[in-house]
C-alpha cells in the first residue's frame, strides 16, 4: 500500500495543533507505473521505425555484393566442368599434382560440393535479406491477404535462428507438406511466430533441450494450427491465465516488458484466431496458435 504522509501545523484558540494529513495514493502509483512503461513501449516502438530505416539500407548493401555472388557461383561452376577433362588428362599422363596447395585428387572430390555450398549460402543470405526487408518495413494499412502459414512460421525461424541455435541443440520443424492457406497479414504474423520462439529460447535453461516448431491442417476445425513447443522451465499454473495480459512479466529483472504475448494475442484475435497455452512448470510450454482455413473458393 502507498501513502503520502503530509504534515502541517496551526494555532487555535491560542494552543499550538498539528494536522496530519494521509493520502491513498496507490491508484495514482499504479497510473504512473502504466504510464512510465507506455512511454517505454512508444520509445521502443520508435526504434523499430529506426530499424525499418536501418535495416532497408544495409539490406541493400548486403543485396549487392550478394548477387554478383549469385551470378559467378555458375560461371565458375562451369569454368571448372570445362577446365577438368583437361586436368583429368594431366594427371593421368603426370599423377597428381598441387593446385593453390591442394591435391588435385582431393580438389577433384571437393569442388563440387564447394559450389554448392556456396551457392546454397549465397541463396540463405537473400532470403534472410528478403525476411529482414519484409518484417521491418512500415505498415501502411492492416490490409490481409491469403497468405501460407508455413512460409509464415518458416520466415520466423530464419529470423530467429541464431537465438536458437544458441539456445538448443534439438530444434526441430514439422511442417505440412500442403499449402496452409489464411486471410492473414505476414508481417504480423511473422511478428507473432518471432516473439514466440524468442520466449521458447529464453526458457531453455539447457541446451540439450528440444524446440520444435509445427504447421498442421486441423481438419475437425477447419483451421491451420502452428505449435511451438519447448522442453523449458514451463510456466506457473498461477501465472497461465496472466501471460497474455498487458504489462504482466516474470522476467522484468532482465528486462521483460510484458508486452511481447499482450501484442501477439491481439494480432492472432484480429485474424479470428485464439493463442492456447499448455505447459507444466518445469517441464515445458507448447503454444498453438488456430486461425480458420482459407479455401480457395472462398
Amino acid at each position: 500500500m502507498h501513502v503520502e504522509l503530509s504534515l502541517s501545523s496551526t494555532t487555535i484558540n491560542g494552543q499550538w495543533h498539528a494536522i496530519w494529513i494521509v493520502r491513498d495514493i496507490g491508484q495514482r502509483k499504479r497510473s504512473e507505473d502504466e504510464t512510465r512503461q507506455q512511454q517505454q513501449h512508444l520509445v521502443h516502438a520508435d526504434k523499430m521505425i529506426s530499424l525499418g530505416l536501418l535495416v532497408s539500407g544495409v539490406a541493400h548493401e548486403i543485396n549487392n555484393p550478394n548477387s554478383i555472388a549469385l551470378l559467378n557461383i555458375p560461371i565458375l561452376q562451369r569454368s571448372w566442368e570445362s577446365a577438368k577433362p583437361i586436368l583429368d588428362e594431366y594427371f593421368e599422363e603426370n599423377g597428381d599434382f598441387s593446385i593453390g596447395g591442394i591435391e588435385y585428387t582431393e580438389m577433384r572430390n571437393k569442388f563440387p560440393q564447394i559450389f554448392l555450398e556456396l551457392e546454397e549460402s549465397a541463396m540463405r543470405i537473400k532470403e534472410i535479406v528478403a525476411d529482414l526487408k519484409d518484417y521491418a518495413r512500415q505498415e501502411t494499412s492492416g490490409q490481409m491477404s491469403p497468405v501460407d502459414i508455413t512460409e509464415v512460421v518458416q520466415s520466423g525461424v530464419r529470423l530467429t535462428l541464431n537465438s536458437i541455435h544458441k539456445s538448443t541443440n534439438k530444434f526441430v520443424t514439422n511442417y505440412c507438406s500442403e499449402s496452409l492457406m489464411v486471410l492473414g497479414n505476414r508481417q504480423r504474423l511473422t511478428q507473432v511466430v518471432i516473439n514466440l520462439i524468442q520466449n521458447s529460447c529464453e526458457a531453455l535453461d539447457k541446451t540439450d533441450l528440444s524446440l520444435t516448431v509445427s504447421t498442421r491442417y486441423n481438419k475437425k476445425i477447419d483451421a491451420i494450427e502452428i505449435s511451438i513447443h519447448d522442453e523449458g522451465t514451463g510456466i506457473a499454473p498461477e501465472d497461465l491465465k496472466q501471460v497474455t495480459d498487458p504489462f504482466f512479466t516474470t522476467k522484468r529483472s532482465i528486462g521483460g516488458t510484458g508486452l511481447g504475448l499482450s501484442v501477439s494475442a491481439g494480432i492472432v484475435k484480429e485474424h479470428n484466431g485464439v493463442m492456447n497455452f499448455y505447459s507444466e512448470l518445469g517441464k515445458g510450454t507448447e503454444v498453438v496458435i488456430v486461425i480458420p482455413a482459407l479455401h480457395a473458393d472462398q
